[in-house]
């Protein structure tokens, strides 16, 4: 075979890394994400699908998982990975199509829904257009049918298959496979978290079978379920003048220590910001039993109040009826001990003119008491059922401050109100679930139904008894006990709909617990977890569960299906007769046909795949755990144990644990790894706090676990390095089953971002373990500065793309070892060139950490470290290094090496004044060696472009 021709130098604004790799043993040589990726413009775009929250794509109003992907960028990540380098070599019709390679890449860029120019670098946050601003996000763009003919045709040329396969095994929130299915694909799906999975079929599989005439069945069991429940509960709910309540607002309330009366807890008393702003005004004197409260209005009303004097900061409270301190260790004690109360100190209506608010009357106080009584009447026999989430919170946990504030288990998260609405519409659902043919009768639907043949007291299972509960004598009420259920369903059919039933009980446990948060700034009632843990709030909302949370609730869940399957409708299949199939096997009548086949969402762990053969797979593409940053099991039990109950029967292998599971999960957790060493977790250094840290009001409500240690005593650095191990060991054991899977001139893509060194040294660590190596690394721009989890943290926003090779057929083949010392050189060498390139691009801070680490990574990768920290240079010293135990974690010499990496990004950034103005090659130019240690030399500016001076190829990487 005669050797083709080097290609020329791909474009500035997307260099690859590392020197040129050999060629791989499949046809078309590189892949596309091997040499070019339009990173900038992906990053504008990603920043654009979530800029505005009422415009996100539909997967994230289905169900709440935290962390996902921007679908653009995971669209970049699957198509860039199996679409071929532009090569002269290709089929004439292919080179007709594509004359250069910049034509390629900007028909990509177009597939994409970027529509990037290529040929010359751009900016990461480009001041586009207005044409550019106006032009639909890129998540909406749908390939058109000659896109779609083009892209089987460069598979075809690429993998010898117009249909490559591709796998996710830790799926998550389904980014990565619902634009593997948009882009004609059918792609292998695997997920551990039971939540996640249910939410998987909600996203891709049910879609994907049953297409929009779904939508239908959805509405109408969903309107039926929340008559019932309303008729059911809105006795506890009033509405005065015929004006139902849009939000209740409490707060929690501790005994005074020196009185014994009720302090209510609040870090602000604000219920509106603004150019019309309202606020609670607290007021007390010696001879009232507790606090009231009035409601004030205008800025000079609210000046005169000063309602940003709460009466909590930072875990210590202040007493207004002798003003001295309530300290944070008392508020914990009386919590545990089950006297941390809560008062209603406002409402909140809709009105023609807007929101108005009142404070509580006598009627809201009688509602709520009468509430409290209901459920004390019927706690016992739904526990009897299992209907209430008993469950005790885990006693190992990164986050410890529902326990220390007296909720020792899932159902203490909700006040009594809110508990009598969830098991209510969870009691309801069941009873619909043998009506519409999803399930057989339970024990709950069975005493519904024999309720309502007797008519007796709250709670009948029929449409009757329900009316009798309203006081059910009127006309609304005889209306609805006449009324009949819509037909039932075929089985599967009605899985279906009951599946998406079940996520609108979730939706609403997220707006109707004690973590939600009434946010005076857009009027509105913020989730449980607006944060990714479960950050406690002094003052709560509620909305009014009888009217307005599951009819909104279902508008959300029946929207984001009606937008899933539009999304999926627009594919067109490789098959031209494969949608008639499609279409006879699961399409309603009169119905679009579904999009794309059914496919099957495998449930386990991502280290062992036994249904799919070794070297069968063309594409890993996955987004794993991000170190510590969130904890997916931890969270995800506020919602399994709803989903448990809602959904058991219809899922059984899904949800017969008690919760999710845990010790299979790729997570640092610190708290789990020092518990399974015998330990204590001491100075963790996730979001939660010890029994002994300080809770911080962080003044918008929300009182965090402490201070973040970085040093801490001895068992603090063990326990982090102890989930530093743990995490790198579950990522190998999983990459080695990838490579498993992986076809030897299959590709490994990973999205990965953090800000810590050892995070990147843990995956870097699994991928040379699992016999990868790293060929290319993207930074793209995905989180916005404004989000509540990037606001005012060193956090990256940016996430970087690795596209992997495996080092070789051989599972167990090692990567070459160096000198410590030799591979500090190179990596600090790799960190010189690629800061020097982002800094031209614009990256600062956090972001250009993520590109410098990810060029690291290839480094890292391709040759790993030969003793210690150094090289010994006796022979005592040798014996003594190879015999050492190795030490927890991904190793010193990898640490280090990050670490010198970040430092030289650091000195580089700041050496270069700020940010380059202008057009980027038009900024500071930096000079210098890096091999002595000082980054870098001497600083100068140009008055026009030019190309930036260093220490020149030099060796390379690697």
């Amino acid at each position: 075979m005669s050797r083709s021709r080097r290609p020329p130098r791909p474009a500035a604004s997307a260099p690859r890394i590392g020197r040129r790799a050999p060629r791989p043993g499949w046809r078309a040589g590189r892949a596309l994400i091997e040499e070019w990726l339009p990173a900038a413009a992906l990053g504008y775009e990603a920043q654009r699908e979530r800029a505005a929250s009422s415009a996100l794509p539909p997967l994230y109003f289905l169900h709440v998982w935290w962390a996902r992907r921007p679908l653009v960028v995971s669209r970049a990540a699957v198509v860039a990975s199996l679409l071929p380098a532009w090569s002269r070599k290709w089929p004439p019709s292919l080179r007709r199509a594509f004359p250069s390679r910049d034509s390629y890449q900007g028909w990509v860029a177009r597939v994409l829904g970027v529509g990037e120019p290529v040929g010359r670098p751009a900016r990461p946050d480009p001041a586009p257009p207005d044409a550019r601003l106006r032009r639909p996000r890129a998540f909406a763009h749908s390939p058109t049918p000659r896109d779609a003919a083009l892209l089987r045709a460069l598979f075809q040329v690429a993998w010898r298959t117009a249909r490559p396969l591709l796998l996710d095994p830790m799926a998550g929130g389904g980014s990565i496979p619902f634009e593997a299915l948009r882009c004609g694909l059918e792609p292998l799906v695997n997920e551990l978290n039971p939540v996640a999975w249910v939410v998987l079929q909600a996203t891709l599989a049910y879609p994907a079978r049953f297409g929009p005439g779904l939508a239908g069945d959805i509405r109408d069991w969903g309107r039926l379920w929340a008559e019932r429940v309303r008729l059911r509960l809105e006795r506890f709910y009033p509405a005065p003048q015929g004006r139902s309540a849009f939000a209740y607002l409490w707060a929690r309330t501790v005994p005074c220590p020196t009185t014994g009366r009720p302090v209510p807890l609040s870090p602000n008393w604000w219920l509106r910001r603004g150019s019309r702003p309202a606020a609670a005004r607290l007021r007390c004197e010696p001879g009232w039993a507790r606090c009231r409260f009035e409601v004030v209005c205008g800025e000079a009303a609210c000046a005169a109040t000063h309602p940003g004097r709460g009466t909590v900061r930072r875990g210590v409270g202040v007493s207004p009826w002798t003003g001295e301190a309530i300290p944070e260790d008392w508020i914990k004690s009386q919590a545990q001990a089950g006297r941390l109360g809560q008062q209603l100190y406002a409402v909140a209506s809709k009105t023609p003119t807007g929101l108005e608010f009142r404070p509580p009357g006598p009627e809201d106080e009688r509602a709520a008491a009468e509430a409290e009584a209901e459920l004390a009447r019927r706690l016992p026999g739904w526990r009897a059922w299992g209907l209430v989430p008993s469950e005790p919170y885990p006693d190992v946990s990164t986050d410890a401050r529902p326990r220390l504030y007296g909720m020792p288990s899932w159902a203490e998260m909700f006040s009594p109100r809110q508990l009598l609405a969830q098991c209510t519409m969870l009691e309801v659902l069941l009873e619909l679930a043998v009506e519409m043919g999803a399930s057989r009768p339970g024990p709950a639907a069975r005493r519904g139904a024999e309720s309502g043949r007797r008519g007796a007291g709250p709670g009948g299972g029929t449409a009757k008894a329900a009316a009798e509960d309203a006081g059910g004598t009127s006309a609304e009420g005889r209306r609805a006990a006449a009324s009949g259920s819509p037909p039932p369903l075929e089985a599967d059919r009605a899985r279906a709909v009951l599946t998406y039933l079940a996520l609108a009980l979730d939706k609403a446990c997220d707006y109707n617990s004690r973590f939600t948060r009434w946010d005076p700034t857009r009027a509105k009632i913020t989730n449980t977890f607006a944060r990714h843990d479960f950050s406690l709030k002094w003052s709560h909302a509620e909305f009014d569960a009888a009217r307005s949370l599951l009819p909104w609730a279902l508008d959300q869940v029946l929207d984001a299906y009606a937008g899933i399957a539009r999304l999926l409708g627009e594919v067109s299949p490789p098959d031209p007769g494969q949608r008639e199939r499609r279409s006879r096997a699961g399409g309603a009548a009169g119905s679009a046909a579904p999009a794309a086949a059914p496919l099957a969402i495998t449930l386990g762990d991502a280290a062992r795949l036994p249904h799919l053969p070794s070297g069968s797979v063309h594409l890993v593409c996955l987004d794993p755990p991000y170190f510590d940053n969130v904890q997916y099991a931890e969270c995800s039990d506020f919602f399994y144990v709803w989903l448990k109950r809602a959904l058991g029967s219809l899922y059984p292998p899904a949800f017969s644990a008690p919760l999710t599971e845990k010790r299979l999960e790729a997570v640092a957790n610190p708290a789990r790894s020092a518990a399974a060493a015998g330990g204590s977790p001491g100075g963790r250094t996730g979001p939660a706090a010890g029994a002994g840290e300080a809770g911080e009001d962080r003044g918008d409500g929300t009182a965090s676990g402490g201070k973040r240690r970085r040093g801490g005593n001895g068992a603090g650095a063990s326990a982090r390095q102890l989930a530093a191990e743990a995490y790198r060991s579950r990522m190998a054991a999983c990459l080695l089953e990838a490579r498993r899977v992986l076809r030897s001139d299959g590709l490994l893509t990973v999205m990965f971002t953090h800000k810590r060194a050892e995070a990147w040294a843990a995956l870097a660590s699994a991928l040379a373990e699992a016999g990868f190596e790293v060929r290319a690394a993207w930074p793209v721009r995905t989180e916005s500065q404004h989000s509540l989890h990037q606001a005012g943290k060193a956090a990256a926003a940016s996430t970087a793309l690795l596209a992997c090779r495996p080092r070789g057929v051989g599972l167990r083949r090692e990567c070459p070892q160096l000198p410590a010392d030799a591979l500090l050189a190179r990596v600090r060498r790799a960190a010189w060139r690629e800061a020097r390139r982002a800094l031209r691009a614009g990256a600062r801070g956090p972001d250009l950490h993520v590109a410098v680490l990810g060029r690291a990574l290839a480094v890292l990768t391709r040759w790993r470290a030969q003793g210690g920290e150094g090289t010994p240079r006796t022979g005592e010293a040798r014996r003594e290094a190879a015999n050492a135990p190795p030490a927890p974690g991904p190793g010193p010499a990898v640490v280090k090496a990050l670490q010198t990496a970040m430092r030289a990004a650091r000195r580089l950034e700041t050496a270069s004044g700020g940010p380059c103005p202008g057009h980027p090659g038009q900024g500071p130019r930096v000079e210098g060696r890096p091999g002595q240690g000082r980054l870098p030399g001497r600083l100068t500016r140009s008055p026009r472009p030019q190309r930036w001076r260093g220490p020149g190829a030099r060796g390379g990487e690697g």
